[in-house]
């Protein structure tokens, strides 16, 4: 296991990822409610979406609760452009949760770290 950088695994030579990712998408769907019941360091899962209507490199992020995977956002368009191909040609990649942000009268939101297996 190798924490994000610059992948050289792959045939790729990508740009550098930043180390905590703000994850889009946690406003809609009720997620709201299920990032309340979330914690630190819990783990993530990345599931492409190649026929998203809005974005060909769509990255769905889920976390398992009990014994279910629920979505929790999506990985920013930016930074999907760059891991949808890695995904696509088989690379794993996961994640954990690094801080929850925001509080009782805002919106709440989730960064998160990124990792590959060799």
């Amino acid at each position: 296991m190798t924490q994000l950088g610059n992948v050289i695994d792959t045939n790729y030579d990508f740009t550098q990822l930043p180390e905590l990712i703000h994850l889009a998408g946690v406003s809609f769907e009720n997620r709201q409610e299920l990032i309340k019941n979330l914690k630190e360091e819990i783990e993530i899962k990345l599931i492409r979406d190649p026929k998203n209507p809005y974005d060909k490199n769509a990255i769905k992020v889920y976390v398992k609760q009990n014994k279910e995977e629920i979505q929790i956002g999506w990985i920013p368009k930016e930074i999907s452009q760059i891991l949808a191909a890695e995904i696509d040609a088989g690379i794993k990649w996961y994640g954990k949760i690094k801080k929850i942000i925001g509080g009782e009268m805002q919106t709440k939101g989730l960064l998160v770290n990124l990792y590959y297996v060799k």
